[in-house]
């Protein structure tokens, strides 16, 4: 409340008043920072030719090389074609090329006229990752099956011996097979995939 009593001035009115004070005003957005300067291989840069003598689209037979930065491009010639690009494979920022490129600041020593628009592309994508390969996965009840591939067992007559051999800790027994080239047997202890050599022979059964 304000009155008499406290205001400036001295009057000696009889009126008062309710005083309210608001919030304290917002704070400016900041302005949103510049992206930081990226480097990187890959970029595609690109040389329009645009003075008058190639703005009919014809072309350019000199072999345009030029500097940005640190990294040399080299454009060559361009027969037919106002623009040509070539890619450098050194490491650039998008504002290493001049924005124009002429006698004064090509490679070469070429006293022509002719000069040339530069624009610069973006970084390249980065190529997508290699899916990582599923992790090998330990279970009892695999089915095993062994097929005879011998010469002498190509007709499907089968064999008579009791076939059994190792697949990691899990001992398979497969027995024999009668009148069919192919057999199976399930394996009731915990193996993985690979625990089995490709190939069982006189060597590992």
């Amino acid at each position: 409340r304000v009155d008499k009593s406290n205001w400036l001035g001295g009057y000696g009115y009889g009126d008062f008043f309710e005083i309210t004070v608001g919030d304290c005003p917002a704070e400016p957005e900041p302005e949103p920072a510049a992206p930081a300067p990226v480097e990187c291989s890959g970029r595609k840069v690109t040389a329009k030719r645009m003075d008058p003598g190639g703005l009919d689209g014809h072309g350019w037979g000199m072999n345009l090389e030029f500097m940005c930065g640190d990294s040399k491009v080299s454009i060559g010639s361009s027969r037919g074609s106002q623009s040509a690009s070539a890619v450098v494979n050194t490491p650039m920022f998008e504002g290493d090329c001049a924005p124009r490129v002429d006698k004064s600041n090509w490679l070469g020593g070429y006293g022509y006229g002719d000069f040339f628009e530069i624009t610069v592309g973006d970084c390249p994508a980065e190529p997508e990752p290699e899916p990582a390969a599923p992790a090998p996965v330990e279970c009892s009840g695999r089915k095993v099956t062994a097929k005879r591939m011998d010469p002498g067992g190509l007709d499907g007559h089968g064999w008579g011996m009791n076939l059994e051999f190792m697949c990691g800790d899990s001992k398979v027994s497969i027995g024999s097979s009668r009148g069919s080239q192919s057999a199976s047997a399930v394996v009731n202890t915990p193996m993985f995939e690979g625990d089995c050599a490709p190939r069982v022979d006189k060597s590992n059964w």
